[in-house]
């Protein structure tokens, strides 16, 4: 009962910072890009 109380607990978890995980990947890309962009003159 204790496991699957926490792959509940788990996957809720995973659903709420779902979205935050996609920002962190995201936002690294987007940083390169504009770097990349500025440092070859776009």
């Amino acid at each position: 009962m204790r496991s699957l109380y926490d792959v509940v607990l788990l996957g809720a978890c995973l659903e709420i910072f779902k979205p935050f995980t996609e920002l962190l990947t995201t936002l690294p890309t987007m940083f390169a890009l504009g770097i990349s962009q500025v440092h070859f003159g776009g």
